[in-house]
This record gives structure tokens, C-alpha cells and sequence, in this order.
């Protein structure tokens, strides 16, 4: 799995005392620097989610409902991609990279770059299998297409989405924004053409995100900002290292969000492509909320890392504290306006032809809110080092999505995938929470315990 900050209510850098009141506070938060990191991401995640949104838009718009589902089919192989990189390739970096300097630091980079050139290569290898599949049982032509130019994307999606993860790991987030803009407007640019012109497919959309994409890392190896350094032995030892924290991120991973990679899948199977293009149209609407939660959670990582390497679970506790009240106050407020407003926001988007998905709209909308919390507690997870703690919560996760989709696919189709969705993310947040809780309570007994025994001594 894998993820912005909230105000830092520990920076000594004000230049003043501290003042009583609540307008003082907020003005001193408003003027530290984890504010101004959560600002720039939540920007930054505006940027990509909105280029998401606009494609999904218009292959809504200017294709048809089937064209809609294939497009989202094909999206859910790339998301799997992005995410098993994110876990065994991205996620160790942002945390160990803050353990290394000078050319150690440039020697790890280098290796983390082949580490993301290999999973680019069996990413192909999955995704041709995957059309191999798919031709030999009489699959869809239109989604054998997709896939057929998913393949000239994916190398350059996810060689774009390390290098923002790099810079996310150093918080250099002006870098990553004005990189994101440079990609959604390439991207966009050669879609809506397209669509004026009555040529918009889906495989277009892969081509337009392989050109932005494709340009975005060229750009960046031009102008990169850190020193670099490959080497065949070092990247061995740095992945050997690297496997004993990604391996248990990525079981989590594939264990937590199988269910959400195979719903669209389920439904195309059960109930059409057709069905399946109105499952992605719901969550495009639903995600945008989630670039908000995104943006907080690519600075959330860091920066729990770093408040636990130098103030400990205090410190720790106070950054996940106020990242729970952050989205329950955001993302709560985004469930309550869905709930009244039904389907007025996904016929605006898409049109009439989507209208009657309040509840799937609301069950998804619900399923965000526990997913980030979620997301919070998994963090503090991985701060401690016990990425493999969160496994349990992800067992739970997949079995009540997998027992709650069996039950209500059938019956209530798309609205039983986002039911199933919601009460897998919801016992996964619970759990994650009780496990966190118990880790921190261990530690600040062992904390207890050594401080008792340099007093005695």
C-alpha cells in the first residue's frame, strides 16, 4: 500500500512565544513549514487527480459506457502495477533514505532506479500474459486493445510516479508540482484534442499518458537534483535490504486491496462492461475527495518517520492525532454533502445516463473516510518499523470485502461492490487501530522500563 501532513505543533521556530487562544495557534500554524509541505502536496494531488478525472470525463463523455468499463479495467492492471512498485520500490526509500548521505545516499538512489527499471519489465511480462489470456479464452477485442497500449504506458507511469515519490521523500514539493503540471498538460492536451477531432479511444488515452509521462522523466534526468550512482552490487545489497520492509508492505498490499483491484473485473464479469463503466465513473467522482487524502498522506510518510526517529512515539502520536481529526473533519464533511446532494454531482459530470448511484456514491464515499484513516494508523506502522503488523488488519480487510461481495454482488450489483468495499475498509481501519495502539502502548512501557533502570543504577 501504497501514500501529506498537518500542522506541526512542535516547530520551535516561531519567532515569538507562544500565545494563548485559538486565533494565535492557528496563525502560528498556518505559518510553519509542515503547513506550507501539506499546501504544496494537496496542490500537487489536485494536479494529478484532476488530469485522472478530466480523462475519465471525457472517455465518459465522448465514448460509450462499454468504452467507459474497458478503460477502467485497463486502469485497475496499471494501479496494481503502481502500487506493487510503490511497495517493494518507493515505500522503502521514503523511509531509509533519510539514513544515508553524501554518496551513500547517491549510491541508494542508483539503486533504487534499476529496482524501478526491473518492476517496469515484469510489469510488461504481466501485462503481455494478461493479453495472451485474454486472447486465447475470446475476450473482449476492445479490451485486448487497451491492454496492447497499457503496455507502451506503463514504463514511463511508473518511472514517473518513483521519481515523484523521491522527491515526496525529500520534500522538495514545488519540484513534484511543477512536474505534474508539465505532465497533466501534455496529457490533456493531446486528449482534448483528440475528442475535438471525434478520435478520442481508449487505447489514445495510454499513448497520451506515455507521451507526458515519457517527457516528465527526460525532463527530470536533465535537471535531476541529486547526485546518482549505479551500481550492479550495490543495488543487489540495497534490494536484499529493501525486502525485508517492502516484502510485508507488498503482502499487505495485495492482501488489503485485492478486492478493490478485482471489482471491476467482478462486475464486467457478472454484470457487463457497461456495469463496470458505471463502477469507475462513481469512484472518479468519489476520488475527488481521495486527492485530498492522497496529498496528505504523500507528506504523512515522511514525515511520520522523521517524527519518530527524532522525538519517539510522542512525537509520533501528535503527527497522527491531528492527520485523524484532519479527515474526519474533511473527508466527514465530503460524506455529508454526498449524502444529501444523491446523484445531482455524477450526472453533472457524466450526464443522465448515470443517474440512480446515490448509494453507490455514499458507500464509496464512506469507504473513503475509513480507508484514510486507515491510512493514518498504517503509517504509524511503518514508522515504527512493523510494516508487517499491518498484515492482520489487511487479512481482515480482504476476507469481510470478499465475504460482503459475495453476498451482495449477485443481488445488488455495483451498489453491492461499493457496499463490500465499504465494510472491508471499515474492519481494516478498526483493526489497523487496535494493532497501532498495542505497538505503542509496548513501547512506551519498554520506554518506561529502560528510563526506571538508569535511574536505579
Amino acid at each position: 500500500m501504497n501514500p501529506a501532513s498537518l500542522l506541526d505543533t512542535t516547530s520551535d521556530s516561531a519567532p515569538f512565544a507562544p500565545q494563548t487562544g485559538w486565533l494565535p495557534r492557528v496563525i502560528e500554524k498556518l505559518r510553519s513549514p509542515a503547513f506550507r509541505h501539506s499546501a504544496l502536496s494537496v496542490a500537487d494531488q489536485a494536479v494529478v487527480s484532476g488530469a485522472s478525472f478530466a480523462g475519465s470525463v471525457l472517455v465518459g463523455r465522448f465514448c460509450s459506457p462499454d468504452e467507459l468499463g474497458v478503460y477502467a479495467l485497463a486502469f485497475s492492471v496499471l494501479l496494481l502495477a503502481r502500487a506493487i512498485q510503490g511497495d517493494v520500490v518507493s515505500g522503502p526509500y521514503l523511509i531509509y533514505c533519510h539514513r544515508r548521505q553524501s554518496a551513500a545516499l547517491a549510491r541508494y538512489t542508483g539503486s533504487s532506479l534499476i529496482h524501478q527499471a526491473v518492476m517496469s519489465v515484469l510489469s510488461l511480462l504481466a501485462i503481455g500474459g494478461l493479453v495472451v489470456g485474454i486472447a486465447h479464452s475470446g475476450g473482449s477485442p476492445g479490451l485486448i486493445s487497451a491492454l496492447v497500449s497499457l503496455m507502451v504506458a506503463v514504463p514511463f507511469v511508473l518511472l514517473r510516479e518513483h521519481l515523484r515519490q523521491m522527491s515526496f521523500a525529500h520534500l522538495r514539493l514545488t519540484e513534484v508540482l511543477w512536474l505534474d503540471v508539465f505532465v497533466a498538460a501534455i496529457q490533456l492536451g493531446v486528449i482534448g484534442w483528440l475528442a475535438s477531432k471525434g478520435l478520442l479511444s481508449v487505447p489514445a488515452v495510454y499513448v497520451a499518458m506515455a507521451v507526458g509521462c515519457g517527457l516528465a522523466a527526460l525532463a527530470w534526468w536533465i535537471t535531476r537534483p541529486d547526485a546518482v550512482s549505479f551500481g550492479a552490487v550495490d543495488a543487489w545489497a540495497d534490494w536484499c535490504s529493501n525486502w525485508q520492509f517492502g516484502r510485508w508492505a507488498l503482502a499487505s498490499q495485495l492482501v488489503s486491496r485485492a478486492m478493490s483491484y478485482l471489482a471491476p473485473w467482478l462486475i464486467a464479469w457478472t454484470h457487463g462492461e457497461a456495469a463496470t463503466g458505471l463502477l469507475a465513473a462513481c469512484v472518479t467522482v468519489v476520488n475527488l475527495a481521495g486527492m485530498f487524502v492522497t496529498g496528505v498522506s504523500n507528506c504523512l510518510t515522511p514525515r511520520a518517520a522523521r517524527a519518530y526517529a527524532d522525538g519517539g512515539a510522542t512525537a509520533l502520536r501528535s503527527v497522527l492525532h491531528e492527520s485523524v481529526i484532519l479527515f474526519l473533519v474533511t473527508i466527514g464533511g465530503f460524506c455529508l454533502a454526498v449524502g444529501l446532494s444523491g446523484d445531482l454531482l455524477i450526472t453533472l459530470v457524466y450526464g443522465d445516463r448515470f443517474a440512480g448511484t446515490s448509494f453507490v456514491l455514499l458507500f464509496l464515499a464512506l469507504q473513503m473516510l475509513a480507508n484514510s484513516l486507515g491510512i493514518v494508523m498504517g503509517n504509524g506502522l511503518w514508522a515504527v518499523d512493523r510494516p508487517r503488523a499491518n498484515f492482520l488488519a489487511d487479512v481482515a480487510t480482504m476476507t469481510t470485502t470478499a465475504a460482503a461481495m459475495a453476498v451482495a454482488v449477485p443481488t445488488w450489483g455495483v451498489t453491492g461492490a461499493a457496499f463490500g468495499l465499504l465494510m472491508g475498509t471499515a474492519v481494516g481501519a478498526i483493526t489497523r487501530t487496535w494493532i497501532l495502539l498495542g505497538v505503542m502502548r509496548q513501547r512506551a512501557l519498554a520506554t518506561d522500563d529502560q528510563l526506571q533502570g538508569e535511574t536505579s543504577s
